[in-house]
């Protein structure tokens, strides 16, 4: 009894000391985030002013427009602008606005404003400090100077640049330069969006984007330069720290996204563990995570962040278990066993995620993994040949035509998973799918690795709670009727739900038009969907007279091409809620606001929201 009532007490202290370390770092996080959050910028105005900007990279054609991110130095009138605002501008196509180049100060008018369309896109900008975004037509624009960029960044998007323009002189072009820009520098600027389709379709896009199979090549080479230095005690110290200089140096070089760094901190504690004899991968994934919390809690919205710290979680945890209990003698076929398992094993740990995220997954994204991530390595090491060969008169051509033939041929093989049948699903994946596909997906390995029954039994519980949490959500969902007002770029739809059946508010309206005496030629359109009646008016409205009575309206949706009094509609119409679309121009919309204030209109104005939504009644 003494024994039993001494280790319950040491399990009750364990836990104690568990609970309080992990109270102390909630605590810890939360005075981070409110440090942090009162040091980050906030949306810039959306009135049309003149601002002072620099420009923080050159302008480069993107579609119909130049595209460049400023820092937003002030305004030309009293309205203070926080330091480090940035903003993203869309340049009209002119020649002037082609030549400008990092570094220069410019004068621009414009109106700043966050997309509305996209409320992931949105935090997506603010947590990269770009508080806003315009459109700068062609005239409003003046170079006012240039100052040369300062600072380690600065440095480094340099030798990219000088980097890219050597792979050019090499003889790359179009799609294959683009994606070696990716592997090699970081760069995606340049990857044409068809491309980037069919490498997200054949689930490859996990190789454009620098992480840990990339910095594992650096990694590698690096370790194999440093051999003869890593001699005794104090020349395997002196090896570690060179190497962990030089990954940083990577780091730095490639833009310091979220993968590489964790990628180059877990590739600096593997370096460590190889040299004291320990094995740290986990806690070393752990302190990663914390550190680069600690930096900026930001980091914990980025989707790539989630999904390399997941999939490195999933490999850690399993990999090795999995890798043990099949036994494959034959060297080849045990390298590709290996590079399956650790495939399947890394998609098990991102594919909620990607599916919650963008709600697609991947068919063919084992498969076309074990296919070209072998391949991949070869390419990664012709590249790192190419460039070490680059003094060389005549093997420098040679390398640089294998390299080239094997970004066509690598382009080649995303292109033909994405083409193939059934390549990419569409999902609807909510954070309590993904978190119940994490538990089953966790239980079911832990059930394979270690045949434990108590494992198998969890599963079931799981896949009866997931069954049981659907059924219910369907069940709502089914009951649910509900009129959906969100963004587009430049404009605002309406969507009516009426359970599982969702229609277009235009081609309902159509099918179910309402007529107001006089009105009903005045309106775009008009529906009564459960018990609500929706008119949306995109025509002049001066001269409606009506016919004396005044209907009850529920929402007078006002769209561009609108354009009169509030007053002449409320003579006619009893407006529940006004509702401004986000394609009405800056004068309307400021007009609109004051008039609805003054007769006393609720608005629902779009041009702050991503999407507005009411559940009806039937």
């Amino acid at each position: 009894m003494l024994i039993l009532f001494v280790r319950q007490r040491r399990l009750y202290a364990s836990i104690a000391r568990s609970v309080g370390v992990s109270l102390l770092f909630v605590a810890l996080g939360v005075a981070e985030v409110m440090v942090q959050e009162r040091g980050h910028p906030g949306p810039l105005p959306t009135d049309n002013a003149v601002y002072l900007c620099r420009l923080a990279e050159d302008a480069y054609f993107e579609g119909k427009t130049y595209r460049c991110r400023v820092d937003v130095l002030g305004r030309m009138d009293s309205v203070e602008v926080s330091d480090g605002a940035r903003a993203m501008l869309y340049l009209a196509d002119t020649v002037d606005y082609a030549r400008l180049v990092r570094g220069d100060m410019v004068y621009v008018r414009t109106a700043m404003s966050l997309p509305n369309f996209s409320e992931g896109y949105r935090d997506y900008l603010l947590r990269n400090n770009i508080c806003g975004t315009g459109y700068v037509a062609a005239g409003e624009l003046v170079v006012a100077g240039h100052v040369d960029a300062s600072g380690l960044m600065s440095l480094a998007e340099d030798c990219r640049n000088r980097v890219n323009e050597w792979y050019a002189s090499l003889g790359f072009e179009g799609d294959e330069l683009a994606i070696l820009s990716a592997l090699t520098i970081g760069l995606r600027d340049d990857i044409s969006d068809e491309l980037n389709e069919d490498y997200s379709i054949s689930g490859l896009a996990h190789v454009l984007s620098l992480s840990g199979l990339h910095v594992g090549f650096i990694f590698f080479i690096i370790q194999l330069l440093l051999r003869p230095l890593a001699r005794g005690r104090w020349g395997s110290l002196l090896a570690w720290m060179v190497l962990t200089i030089a990954l940083a140096v990577f780091a730095l070089f490639t833009g310091m996204s979220s993968p590489v760094i964790r990628a180059c901190f877990m590739m600096s504690a593997f370096g460590f563990a190889m040299l004291t004899r320990r094995g740290t991968s986990l806690n070393a994934l752990c302190v990663v995570a914390i550190a680069m919390l600690v930096w900026d809690y930001r980091y914990v919205y980025d989707v790539s962040f989630q999904m390399s710290f997941m999939a490195v979680l999933f490999i850690l945890l399993f990999y090795p278990r999995l890798k043990a209990l099949v036994s494959v003698r034959h060297r080849v076929l045990r390298y590709i066993v290996d590079i399956f398992i650790l495939s399947a094993v890394a998609q098990a740990g991102v594919a909620p995620i990607i599916a919650c995220t963008f709600g697609t997954f991947s068919v063919y994204g084992i498969v076309s993994s074990v296919v070209v991530v072998p391949f991949l390595s070869l390419l990664m090491y012709a590249a790192v040949a190419m460039i070490l060969l680059s003094w060389v008169p005549l093997l420098a051509p040679l390398m640089a035509d294998v390299v080239n033939q094997g970004l066509r041929l690598l382009n080649g093989s995303a292109t033909f998973f994405s083409d193939l049948p059934l390549a990419s699903a569409h999902v609807e994946f909510s954070v309590a799918d993904a978190l119940f596909c994490y538990a089953l997906t966790v239980l079911v390995l832990w059930w394979i690795v270690t045949r434990v029954p108590a494992a198998f039994r969890w599963a079931m519980i799981v896949v009866m709670l997931w069954i049981v949490w659907y059924a219910v959500g369907q069940w709502r969902r089914s009951s649910v009727c509900e009129i959906v007002f969100s963004n587009n770029p430049g404009s605002t739809t309406c969507t009516l739900v009426d359970g599982f059946d969702v229609y277009a508010f235009d081609v309902f309206g159509t099918d179910s038009l309402c007529t107001f005496g006089d009105v009903g030629g005045q309106a775009g359109c008009a529906a009564d969907f459960c018990g609500a009646t929706i008119v949306r008016i995109d025509t002049v409205f001066h001269d409606i007279a009506g016919d004396g009575r005044i209907y009850p309206l529920d929402y007078l949706w006002l769209s561009r091409g609108a354009k009169g009094h509030l007053e002449q509609l409320v003579r006619i119409f009893d407006v529940g809620h006004l509702v401004l679309d986000a394609s009405l121009t800056p004068y309307y919309r400021r007009r609109y606001l004051s008039e609805a204030d003054t007769l006393g209109v609720e608005v629902i104005d779009m041009h702050d929201r991503i999407e507005w939504r009411v559940q009806l009644s039937e």
